[in-house]
């Protein structure tokens, strides 16, 4: 996984290996780094993840775009999933 991060008045990530589904243990520790370091960080942050754990260590609120409206839910990505699932059932 590779990992550029650049901070001014926002923060970048790419990970250019985002089809690898198992992290060798350096990369492991670099996102346990990094989510530990997004969780402190005192301004707006967009994440994109596939990651579900690291979304919800991470996110205190996500928003979902769904029909060309954004819908906010607060909580991490396991709280969204629960709230949006009852959105649906109605």
């Amino acid at each position: 996984m590779y990992i550029n991060i650049y901070v001014y008045k926002y923060i970048y990530i790419h990970n250019t290996d985002s089809t690898h589904a198992l992290y060798l243990k350096q990369d492991l520790d670099a996102v346990l780094w990094l989510g530990e370091y997004l969780s402190s960080y005192p301004n707006t942050l967009l994440v994109v993840s596939h990651d579900a754990d690291f979304l919800d260590s991470v996110c205190t609120n996500i928003v979902h775009l769904e029909e060309k409206k954004l819908h906010t839910y607060r909580g991490g990505y396991s709280q969204f999933r629960h709230a949006h699932a009852q959105v649906c059932r109605v």
